[in-house]
């Protein structure tokens, strides 16, 4: 039954990629840059269309090359370039191999990708602009924060970034300006970390796998954090 709904679902999206896909708006970016960070993760930079835009913090859906809309060829990448810069950057684990993976890790510079339906509520809308706040980031859940960190926000902010393999744009979280507000930490030693500035932040935001981001969320939620003041960015994993 699974292998019939598999085939009527690729036969539905090439109807409508026939058809041009109606009522979805569809940029080429050319990949202009690509990054092996640490272990699988890579970074991808894209020349940046003129007409688009986003809030920091938001996703786009993204397509690989020679393909079209399709569960096996798009996945929603949240967006680590801030709205002013002129390219955007999207960061990814590739380990687990799927079909969409496969064909991001054999893409190369120069080839065209697509991207369609900015979208996300992971913004800093949530908070006031004289708030304190802490983001608190797992892996490549580090790619949000980075577009609000890059699109200089008006908040007070510090970063928590824990990784036990690596840490993606080294160049930018290790830059003069920002040492003393990145943090770069492990799964454990975040836990002390987030303690110390129970009493100081207004304004928890989390991103990360769905793992990490449940388990940072019920620690504060046990420390008597109000889930009001958690805003939270699994990546739908």
């Amino acid at each position: 039954m699974e292998f019939i709904k598999s085939i009527f679902r690729y036969l539905y999206f090439l109807y409508l990629h026939l058809r041009g896909n109606p009522g979805v708006e569809l940029w080429k970016v050319r990949l202009i840059e690509k990054t092996n960070e640490f272990n699988d993760v890579v970074t991808l930079k894209f020349e940046k269309p003129q007409d688009f835009k986003f809030k920091a913090g938001q996703y786009i859906h993204f397509m690989v090359p020679d393909a079209f809309i399709h569960p096996n060829y798009v996945r929603h990448m949240s967006m680590a370039s801030a709205c002013d810069e002129d390219f955007i950057l999207f960061s990814m684990d590739l380990s687990s191999k799927t079909k969409f993976k496969r064909k991001v890790a054999a893409s190369k510079v120069g080839d065209l990708f697509s991207i369609y339906n900015v979208r996300g509520e992971f913004t800093l809308d949530r908070s006031n602009s004289k708030d304190k706040i802490c983001f608190i980031a797992g892996g490549v859940g580090i790619t949000p924060f980075r577009s609000f960190i890059a699109s200089k926000p008006a908040q007070e902010w510090e970063l928590l970034y824990a990784d036990d393999r690596g840490y993606c744009y080294e160049d930018f979280i290790n830059s003069e300006s920002l040492k003393d507000k990145i943090h770069k930490l492990n799964k454990d030693s975040i836990y002390p970390s987030i303690d110390s500035r129970i009493e100081s932040v207004d304004d928890f935001y989390l991103c990360g796998s769905k793992n990490f981001v449940t388990a940072i969320r019920d620690y504060l939620l046990s420390k008597g954090i109000d889930d009001k003041r958690i805003i939270l960015e699994d990546f739908g994993i």
